[in-house]
């Protein structure tokens, strides 16, 4: 159960309970933008439950009624109710009313997300202290304005740490380099429970002498592995296509104003043309070699948005090339740096040039979701205060360390296991699998190993070792 307040300046006063007990939360939720909310204080109440069959029918034992039966309960009474001065606003919290938009934001994250139909409560509202939340005529809800979005976003952040408390105490399978003793990072790896290992040992202690159940388990693994390598460079290719959208909204923002720079400049060539005299030409030759300067500035940085898309250009993954590292990270950053500057952060590079083989892509993955993450913790800090440095070291031939740390506030001490897990997350509407996806790059292809450390800077310090192929 969740319950408390939430303030106009997003800051919330909650109180999470779960069969482990109650926990406080006191902390500010950050708007998009990192603005002020416009809805104004609310309160809320809300329960969640689980609907696997497991769950229901320990549920339904207890209360002493049919699982069918409770199922429809559930139904019947799923959703979240508004409530303004003690009375309803419909059709909020009607069967089936998803406004809050739990179920499509479900669907990317299964695990950890609640669906519509898992949660049950109430927000409460005043006129007096939510003015410009109103009530559309008709009495079909609010009125779709700034207002009743921020009411969604931090209901929706409320939610989040709601489901994260749920994450902590549903029980979870052990990851197999736990069960193998395999725990060179540390940590499990988003394939990690696909493993024929528990079969192999107890067969080996059932039927210690059948060679063919043995022969039988080593192909079905090798099988499954060779399955799991496929799905790999599907998720890596998706991956790929998904900083590569993010990129091209990039290139096709930064690229209109050259491009329209160069088409003024070609008027404006025209037009000189078009009225130039015998007299006047002297004038006008000195004018049209300006644009043609200014057409080639603007070519030039064209080609420089352009080249951004290189690392994307088709080449197959384990034909890494030789790059300079700084020059990819670089690129990389360029490529998120309007998220920087919305947040107002400052970010110091690496001014070094280490020659390095490996797929640009791959550095592009690695430090966008990096420098994402830091970006959007920093919002829980002061403006004037959001900063990241990333730093290179070659603490051994053959062996390159990616340093990115921040001035956030940094991960919390019972968080520092759970972040490796797939599909865990704090960011409301985080799917919980970047660092994943960025330990599996850094882990496979380069033998190396994503972790925490100490930095520059008080808040999260995330460093990449890369060891094979790197030269």
């Amino acid at each position: 159960m969740l319950e408390g307040s939430i303030d106009g300046d997003g800051a919330c006063d909650l109180r999470v309970t779960t069969p482990r007990g109650t926990n406080a939360i006191k902390k500010r939720f950050t708007l998009r933008g990192d603005r002020r909310s416009q809805c104004g204080p609310f309160e809320l109440k809300l329960r969640v439950w689980d609907r696997d069959a497991g769950a229901i029918k320990s549920l339904a034992d207890e209360m002493g009624v049919g699982t069918r039966e409770l199922r429809q309960d559930i139904n019947a009474i799923g959703g979240v109710n508004v409530y303004r001065d003690r009375f309803r606003i419909l059709p909020y919290g009607e069967a089936g009313n998803d406004w809050i938009g739990l179920d499509a934001r479900r669907v990317q994250n299964p695990t950890l997300r609640l669906s519509n139909n898992q949660v049950s409560g109430y927000v409460f509202i005043s006129a007096e202290s939510n003015p410009q939340l109103v009530d559309q005529s008709n009495r079909e809800g609010l009125f779709e304005n700034q207002a009743a979005r921020d009411l969604r976003e931090l209901l929706m952040h409320a939610i989040a740490e709601i489901e994260t408390a749920r994450y902590d105490v549903r029980p979870r399978r052990e990851s197999s380099r736990e069960a193998t003793g395999d725990d060179s990072q540390g940590r499990g790896g988003l394939f990690d429970g696909f493993t024929l290992a528990p079969v192999r040992r107890a067969a080996e202690t059932l039927y210690p002498k059948d060679d063919t159940l043995r022969r039988a388990i080593d192909d079905s693994q090798r099988e499954l592995d060779e399955g799991i390598s496929r799905v790999k460079n599907v998720l890596s290719r998706y991956q790929r296509l998904a900083t590569l959208g993010s990129l091209v909204d990039h290139v096709l923002h930064e690229g209109r104003q050259p491009v329209a720079r160069i088409r003024y400049n070609m008027d404006d060539i025209r037009t000189e043309i078009e009225r130039a005299t015998a007299e006047t030409l002297p004038v006008v030759v000195p004018r049209i070699l300006d644009h043609l300067v200014a057409m080639d500035k603007n070519a030039d940085l064209l080609s420089a948005i352009f080249r951004k898309l290189d690392p994307f250009s088709g080449r197959q993954r384990g034909r890494p090339r030789d790059v300079v590292l700084e020059d990819e990270i670089r690129s990389a950053v360029a490529l998120v740096q309007h998220e920087l500057d919305e947040v107002g952060a400052s970010i110091s590079l690496p001014s070094s040039r280490t020659t390095v083989r490996v797929d640009p892509a791959d550095i592009q993955i690695i430090i966008r979701n990096l420098v994402q993450n830091s970006a959007y913790w920093l919002k829980e800090v002061p403006r004037g205060k959001r900063d990241i440095v990333i730093e290179l070291e070659r603490p051994s031939d053959g062996v390159v360390d990616i340093m990115v740390s921040d001035s956030g506030p940094g991960v919390a001490e019972e968080d520092r296991e759970k972040i490796w897990l797939p599909y865990f997350t704090r960011k409301p509407d985080g799917t919980g699998l970047g660092l994943m996806i960025v330990g599996e790059i850094v882990q496979d292809f380069y033998g190396g190993e994503l972790r925490l450390a100490e930095g520059p800077l008080p808040g999260a310090t995330f460093t990449v070792t890369l060891k094979r192929r790197v030269g």
